[in-house]
């Protein structure tokens, strides 16, 4: 009995190593995710033909995440200023899109908090009677009761092994940035909407 407890001694150490490293092997060998490739031409087949006749191809750039600025003031016309500047100002929708603007980078902000260590402070206050005998005082004394407050503070941090918080950082990042291209699009639809009717009335 004595020798198996002596090997147990020995080469139980060396076990629980072995488990952890197989352990960590085994979530390092999650996959992760890639894109798939996708066959795509080099360049388009009208390109050629519009080579010939002095044109110039190139890719799409999706800009709905830009700001046009105060576009509707080349007009000069001040009824249509007011106007617009109402809409953007009381227009539910785009408080609506505002609001998931907001809530996006709130989000993002959270998210990123992970990246660094966390820390938490806080006080427990506690309330006590004590006794007259741990006063050193005669039996029947009264004792004012106390109140004691206790400091805590709590720091933690994890380590991205495998990329979880980066890997939720970012969707958070292209979740906030989608937010705020459909912003920006509901925002161009509504002044364009104000400024088509308000020249349809003009015309009229």
């Amino acid at each position: 009995m004595k020798d198996v407890n002596n090997v147990m001694k020995h080469y139980l150490p060396k076990l629980a190593t072995l488990a952890a490293a197989l352990v960590l092997a085994g979530c390092s060998l999650a996959p992760t995710y890639k894109v798939p490739e996708t066959p795509t031409a080099a360049t388009f087949k009208e390109a050629d033909a519009a080579a010939t006749e002095g044109a110039q191809w190139k890719t799409a750039v999706p800009s709905e995440g830009e700001h046009r600025g105060d576009w509707w003031k080349v007009f000069g016309d001040a009824d249509l200023d007011r106007l617009i500047d109402a809409a953007n100002s009381y227009n539910q929708d785009l408080a609506a899109a505002a609001a998931r603007l907001k809530q996006a980078r709130a989000f993002t902000g959270a998210t990123e908090a992970d990246l660094y260590p966390q820390l938490s402070v806080g006080f427990d206050p506690t309330r006590s009677q004590p006794s007259a005998a741990s006063q050193g005082l005669p039996d029947g004394t009264r004792v004012a009761p106390q109140t004691v407050l206790k400091a805590r503070a709590f720091a933690s941090y994890e380590l991205d092994l495998f990329g979880r918080v980066a890997s939720s950082v970012n969707a958070a990042r292209a979740e906030e940035k989608g937010a705020e291209d459909l912003y920006r699009s509901v925002q161009l639809a509504l002044q364009a909407d104000v400024a088509t009717s308000f020249f349809a009335l003009r015309t009229l």
